[in-house]
């Protein structure tokens, strides 16, 4: 889901890069620049890199501002931090074998620990999760250049194409390797999440609706005090069957 909502922000930036101030010089004025010297060049550019460029409606306020790219910028930073919130997931449930969730493992890249024989890091993600703190950082230079324009210029562009450039670089590269070492070689534990399912105690919220808030609450107490699944003491308290508790928490 999040990866889609990233895709659609990445198309609608584009349209804000179409839109340029060639010809605009110093301050947006167009001084000493024609306009069929504009309106040829833009073309050729257009030809050249195949994109639908055309000159900015306000090129004074173009030369002013980069809004373009901020823009670009912003919406590498929410790709990002989604992928760090992502990361973390699957960094989480890759934990274990034994102490931690387990429910999914990654394969081995490199050999994970010299005092730890056999442990096996998540490093292709651990590898992402920094690229995706690289253009965050990257993402701070910028809005700190874009606010260095002073009046109706700004000498800060050079930084700002730097680090949108390497944005861009990092996130194709590691994406790509990621995808590659790291998503596609993810292997899920089906037994350890059946374990884990049948440890839980979310079930209860379902069984609330059908016995009331009370009764299930003290089938709760009781499934802990006896140390048992939830499913044995509904089960055992003759509440309903494991086939029906099944369905309940299915539906």
């Amino acid at each position: 889901m999040a990866v889609g909502e990233d895709i659609k922000r990445l198309k609608q930036t584009q349209a804000s890069l179409l839109n340029i101030n060639l010809g605009g010089t110093a301050i947006g004025t167009m001084a000493n620049a024609s306009p069929e010297f504009v309106k040829k060049v833009t073309k050729k550019l257009a030809q050249a890199t195949k994109y639908k460029l055309k000159t900015s409606a306000d090129l004074v306020y173009s030369t002013q501002y980069i809004d373009s790219f901020t823009i670009v910028s912003s919406v590498l930073t929410i790709l990002s931090t989604n992928l760090i919130k992502f990361l973390n997931d699957l960094r989480l449930m890759a934990s274990g074998p034994r102490a931690g969730w387990g429910e999914i493992s990654f394969a081995e890249r490199q050999k994970g620990s010299t005092i730890m024989p056999g442990k096996v890091n998540p490093v292709m993600a651990e590898m992402l999760t920094q690229v995706a703190f690289q253009v965050l950082g990257n993402n701070q230079t910028i809005l700190l250049a874009a606010q260095a324009g002073q009046l109706e210029l700004n000498v800060m562009m050079p930084i700002v194409i730097k680090n949108i450039l390497e944005s861009l670089q990092f996130l194709d590269r590691g994406l790509s390797l990621f995808t590659k070492h790291g998503l596609k070689t993810l292997r899920v534990n089906r037994e350890r999440c059946q374990q884990l399912l049948n440890d839980s105690l979310v079930g209860i919220t379902h069984l609330s609706k059908v016995i009331g808030y009370d009764k299930a609450e003290n089938i709760l107490k009781k499934t802990i005090a006896n140390n048992k699944s939830l499913m044995e003491m509904v089960v055992a308290e003759k509440i309903m069957s494991q086939k029906d508790f099944e369905k309940l928490l299915d539906d």
